[in-house]
């Protein structure tokens, strides 16, 4: 989509269904992101309406307002609107538009007193700054005064939490995973982080939207580990198309609740985090699962800056986005012999800090399965015993049955 199919696309909105997006389009807006002429006159006479009116205006109160030019344009603008639902692609297309548009005019002031003066180590200091001025963000930070913070509390206890689950009774009791929130499960190589997400996302998807942004898996893949944990069918008889009578009657029990869970595979090996948020935003999720962090196209000076720069990125994105972000990332296979850690995470820099949550996954073989909290912001950390099931894929807390049925007798909790 280029910057003046999101403005026009965005202006459709507008016009359309303002009462989805009026709020947070003119909280972020404003008249001069718009490059095109109409665009800009269009979206002047609806901030005006929307201020006169105090909230959602309609199309008739604004009709009066445009000239014979101006009503075309809108007619044209409405009639080619691909979606309304898309509107906040729109809104970040507009507004990344203007940002690089300001960017580069100030990187062609810089250029011109270069070429044609003679300026100052002070001056020229001056006019870099202002190249990066326009990506430190165009909407002015909210704040939130005692008093404010009385009413938000109050209104919060009034409602029903929502929390994410992921299926694992105690690790469902110790976190309180919301909308916003980056999770990282971190495992060395074959310790299961790609089965543990998949039985964690099937789990999700019961309720919510979720997305597995795949960034080294084919779909195909991806999709026979998540038949072999749903229905409990070996996955080598699947690689092998060789299902027996009984894998063939699971198959057949399950398949139809399975076609119900509300996930989508999304092959994504050579993109951005930029790219995730647009496929994410446009497709409505409320989980993602990003397969994995180091393979994630970044920016940056070696590994260690990229993927420094990929989790900050992350970070920012499911909090603006208000979506769970659950981020797969390596350990260091010096560390495998033992219990990992946060600090094993590779290129851990900035990973412990961008999360709320993280998860090492450890195949101890002699002691088991191990699914260890190494931060929780909000809650316990330690540790929790698990049976992985390498041929069926499936994780599950020991003393759980396959059903969900949790057999405490005599169990002492890991934390």
């Amino acid at each position: 989509m280029t910057p003046l199919d999101s403005e026009t696309a965005m202006i459709g909105c507008l016009l359309v269904q303002p009462s989805i997006c009026c709020d947070d389009t003119f909280s972020e807006l404003s008249e001069v992101m718009f490059s095109d002429e109409g665009c800009r006159e269009i979206f002047r006479i609806c901030k005006n309406a929307y201020l006169d009116k105090n909230g959602a205006y309609d199309i008739a109160s604004i009709a009066s307002k445009m000239n014979t030019n101006c009503k075309k344009l809108a007619m044209r603008y409405a009639e080619t609107l691909p979606s309304v639902s898309n509107w906040k692609l729109y809104m970040q297309g507009v507004k990344d538009a203007y940002v690089t548009r300001e960017a580069i005019a100030k990187a062609n002031d810089l250029l011109n007193a270069t070429a044609f003066g003679n300026p100052t180590v002070d001056e020229l200091q001056v006019l870099a700054e202002n190249i990066i001025k326009p990506f430190n963000g165009v909407k002015e930070a909210e704040s939130t005064n005692a008093k404010s913070a009385v009413d938000i509390f109050e209104q919060e206890q009034k409602r029903s939490p929502e929390y994410f689950k992921f299926g694992i009774p105690t690790l469902d009791d110790s976190s309180f995973v919301e909308a916003g929130d980056l999770v990282v499960i971190g495992g060395r190589p074959s310790a299961g982080k790609t089965a543990v997400s998949i039985n964690f996302m099937m789990y999700m998807a019961r309720k919510h939207k979720c997305i597995f942004f795949s960034f080294e898996t084919r779909k195909e893949k991806i999709i026979d580990r998540m038949i072999a944990a749903y229905c409990g069918i070996p996955l080598s008889n699947i690689k092998r198309r060789c299902l027996t009578d009984e894998d063939k009657k699971r198959w057949r029990e399950a398949k139809a609740e399975f076609a119900n869970l509300d996930l989508e595979i999304v092959e994504s090996a050579g993109h951005t985090v930029r790219w995730v948020r647009n496929e994410a935003v446009k497709r409505g999720a409320e989980v993602i699962f990003v397969d994995y962090l180091t393979i994630v196209k970044s920016h940056g000076n070696g590994r260690y800056e990229m993927t420094t720069n990929a989790i900050n990125e992350l970070h920012v994105m499911a909090q603006n986005e208000k979506i769970v972000t659950i981020v797969l990332a390596q350990i260091n296979r010096q560390a495998a012999a033992q219990a990992p850690t946060v600090a094993d995470l590779k290129e851990s820099g900035g990973i412990e800090e961008a999360s709320d949550m993280i998860i090492l996954l450890h195949n101890g073989y002699e002691d088991g399965y191990k699914m260890i909290l190494g931060k929780n912001k909000e809650g316990r950390v330690g540790t929790i015993d698990c049976v992985f099931d390498s041929e069926k894929q499936t994780i599950r807390e020991l003393g759980v049955d396959e059903d969900g049925f949790q057999d405490c007798s005599g169990q002492q909790l890991p934390f």
